[in-house]
């Protein structure tokens, strides 16, 4: 969700019980998708650009096990090929339905194996540093300080910025 969905979720759904139920009748989802499409949030296409699924409502092996399956859950129809990969998008974001160990698991395989002798194609870069322009000067003192008692920072005349 991007920000303006999540501000009008907190600030104009859950405050007003016309729109948002408190009880909960269905899944916590539809519910809170019933809710943002009250508050004029509306769903999207968020299939790549080869139409490939990236939210998907199943389990993994029972998506990969099912082609023909595959658009029971989906708004928006994905491919049907009989590869396990024709589904899937590259840049999946979730799967449903994933127990605790599950997670570690994936997470483990994902982000810890690396297959020796192999070379990624796309190495994962380093996150961008944070707009700091936006913050508030104060803010950021009162984190360096807590990071670094003896950091301080100083702006010169040509807005250069030192450490020291």
């Amino acid at each position: 969700m991007g920000r303006e969905a999540v501000r009008r979720f907190v600030e104009l759904a859950i405050p007003n019980h016309k729109i948002c139920k408190p009880e909960r009748s269905k899944g916590e989802d539809v519910g809170m998708g019933n809710c943002l499409q009250r508050v004029g949030v509306t769903i999207g296409d968020t299939r790549d650009h080869l139409g490939r699924g990236r939210f998907w409502q199943r389990h993994p092996a029972t998506v990969m096990a099912d082609p023909q399956g595959r658009n029971g859950h989906s708004h928006y129809p994905v491919p049907q090929g009989d590869s396990p990969h024709d589904c899937c998008s590259d840049t999946l974001i979730s799967f449903h339905k994933l127990e605790e160990q599950e997670l570690y698991m994936l997470d483990y395989l994902i982000f810890k194996v690396r297959v020796f002798g192999h070379i990624p194609i796309l190495p994962l870069k380093a996150a961008l540093a944070p707009d700091l322009d936006v913050v508030p000067e104060e803010t950021i003192l009162k984190y360096r300080d807590y990071e670094n008692p003896d950091f301080q920072i100083t702006v010169t005349e040509e807005n250069e910025t030192e450490a020291f």
